[in-house]
């Protein structure tokens, strides 16, 4: 990829973040790892703050090569714009943004990122790996009738970015709500990480690359970039944050498998049965039901019990298959080969080109779990 094409593409989605993200007159700041002219110097930190896409645009423009570029998300004091006024110096300079200095919590961070060695990107089986993960959550988080988060690659992983109004001083709330998900859904293939719920946090900017290691050909270094972002950007209510946060609590960890079953929900034995989609077994799974398909639906070959349906307690349904063919393939794919296509709510954006089919596929599945009433 030319500079030019990177310069587009950082140019593009920056436009977006700071249409869709942040308020007006918002002070952020950005922090380059590894800044440097040339691809084999020696790379520093820089940073600096901004109020402006254009100067910042213009500025990143100066460091062609990096480790890995971040912003501050949530909406910090704009007195500290004086530090480096829309412009990037060394991080020795000048300050960094600390909890103190944020005015309040706008978003919740869920980080999906594939458990992997320190230092090294993503493969891109690793990343399908974190989109399916996301859409187990985007489920669940369906079924207590969360409001609809942003969708987007990290680089390596997933982030679920959804909107809250709370004070900096959340008492842990924060906190409590990852952990409470990650005691539910993080596994030995994908780790929901707790850390990321200080106020200060800053996260990937998007339209940047994520350049862990060396890029190969099965770890290369992607663009951070988002997929989705709801048209009606609504704040999850303080209840819900409570009542998911209450859930670590160790004598209640296993209700978050155990939420009571929608009085709507699909009677999925019955859809299976009517559209002659045959079950070759049934199983209980993560406090819901699995029913493993004697035939995958998108590939009839594919008969080795690899395709499968399954049911949260909530309510809310996947589909998969194992076959690296059918990745991509899920519920609301499954579903609109029998039922009429569902309507999106909320804009989708382009997927740059060094991003897999496999890796598309993934997002517009996690996409559809949150963008389509089933």
């Amino acid at each position: 990829m030319s500079e030019a094409e990177h310069s587009s593409i950082v140019r593009d989605m920056i436009r977006q973040v700071w249409m869709r993200f942040l308020e007006p007159d918002q002070v952020i700041e950005v922090r380059i790892l590894g800044a440097r002219l040339f691809e084999n110097a020696r790379g520093n930190t820089m940073s600096g703050y901004f109020n402006d896409q254009t100067p910042l645009i213009e500025e990143l423009a100066k460091y062609p090569h990096y480790d890995g570029i971040y912003f501050t998300l949530n909406p910090i004091d704009p007195r500290l714009l004086s530090r480096s006024e829309n412009r990037i110096q060394d991080a020795k300079s000048g300050g960094s943004t600390g909890d103190s200095d944020v005015s309040s919590r706008r978003f919740l961070v869920i980080d999906l990122d594939p458990v992997r060695p320190s230092g090294i990107s993503a493969s891109d089986d690793e990343v399908v790996d974190a989109a399916n993960k996301a859409e187990e959550v985007l489920a669940f988080l369906d079924g207590q009738e969360w409001p609809d988060p942003a969708i987007a690659l990290s680089g390596n992983g997933i982030h679920l970015l959804y909107r809250i109004d709370l004070p900096t001083d959340d008492a842990g709330l924060v906190t409590n709500v990852l952990q409470a998900l990650s005691d539910c859904f993080s596994d030995d293939k994908v780790h929901l990480d707790t850390s990321v719920g200080n106020p200060s946090r800053l996260i990937r900017l998007y339209g940047t690359m994520a350049c862990k290691g060396d890029p190969t050909d099965e770890r290369p270094h992607r663009f951070a970039e988002l997929q989705y972002v709801p048209n009606s950007y609504l704040p999850v209510s303080h209840r819900q944050l409570r009542e998911m946060a209450a859930l670590l609590r160790p004598d209640r960890r296993e209700d978050l498998q155990r939420v009571p079953r929608a009085v709507n929900a699909l009677d999925v034995p019955q859809w299976l049965d009517s559209h002659d989609l045959e079950v070759r077994s049934e199983k209980p799974w993560k406090g819901g039901t699995l029913w493993v398909l004697e035939a995958c639906p998108w590939n009839s070959a594919h008969t080795n019990g690899s395709a499968f349906v399954a049911q949260f307690p909530n309510g809310n349904v996947i589909a998969r298959c194992h076959h690296e063919s059918c990745q991509g393939r899920g519920w609301d794919e499954l579903r609109q080969m029998f039922e009429s296509p569902k309507p999106t709510s909320g804009q989708e954006f382009a997927t740059p080109s060094n991003t897999s089919p496999a890796i598309q596929a993934a997002f517009r599945r996690a996409a559809n779990q949150k963008r389509t009433k089933r």
